[in-house]
């Protein structure tokens, strides 16, 4: 398993890209040998801590090579959108809702919207309904990592695929 998704990541991603990964990065007992195979892994490597990422497991993760450790989560933006980076699925609330013929809208367009990214769930869905997250867990994504034009792309089809939203942006 964990050469198939060396495998995957060296197939899409760069040396010289951004990698943020959002948590439970290690799931076994040697830490030296999860270290080695997250060296492995291309890109600068940005770590969110999840559930499974105790203290000594982050401490040692932030002596590999081109990993920075940066906590519970994180606001990244990406040209004028915004999503914020968390292990757990989280509701980011800068949405508003209004009824419009017996349909409620959001009133703030997709481009508007901070996003959650999240892992956690395990699950293959895209979206977590009760929170509006996005999934970006290798479960949902068939062992690859999922690129930010992606998750546009996914968000922008997911804002047309439900009546719920208006199309602004």
């Amino acid at each position: 398993m964990n050469e198939a998704i060396i495998k995957n990541f060296n197939e899409s991603v760069g040396w010289e890209d951004r990698l943020y990964i959002l948590g439970d990065v290690m799931m076994g007992p040697d830490i030296e040998a999860c270290c080695r195979l997250l060296g492995r892994l291309p890109g600068e490597k940005y770590i969110i801590r999840g559930n499974h990422d105790s203290d000594k497991k982050l401490s040692a993760m932030a002596d590999v090579a081109n990993v920075k450790v940066l906590g519970l989560a994180e606001l990244y933006e990406y040209g004028k959108r915004k999503f914020y980076l968390s292990h757990y699925p989280t509701c980011t609330g800068n949405f508003s809702v209004t009824e419009k013929n017996g349909r409620k809208l959001f009133t703030k367009p997709l481009g508007r919207q901070v996003v959650n990214l999240s892992g956690h769930t395990h699950s293959r869905e895209l979206w977590n309904p009760l929170t509006l997250s996005y999934n970006v867990a290798l479960d949902a994504h068939g062992n690859f990592p999922v690129s930010i034009e992606e998750i546009i792309e996914d968000c922008r089809k997911f804002y047309a695929a439900n009546n719920c939203f208006e199309q602004k942006g």
